[in-house]
């Protein structure tokens, strides 16, 4: 978005995200019911993906691993009420 005006003004212009970078740009943060969808979005799409995986067990736990990484990364985002 930091190299064309015109696309960071579209997704600023966004119902569905619009918002919530608006609160990260001028607050630093998101909300706690932005974050807690965020987390439970990642647990079903990890869940669903795990129960129709054609992967190898070995895969599969690292694909796990990872979406647990990103739900840390969630966590530790700074929260704004």
């Amino acid at each position: 978005a930091r190299s064309s005006p015109r696309f960071h003004n579209f997704l600023l212009s966004s119902r569905l995200i619009g918002p919530i970078l608006r609160d990260w740009q001028q607050q630093g943060g998101i909300r706690k019911r932005v974050k807690r969808q965020a987390m439970l979005l990642v647990v079903f799409a990890l869940a669903v993906f795990a129960f129709f995986s054609p992967l190898s067990p070995v895969w599969l736990t690292v694909v796990i691993l990872l979406g647990i990484v990103g739900l840390g990364v969630i966590w530790c985002l700074p929260t704004i009420s």
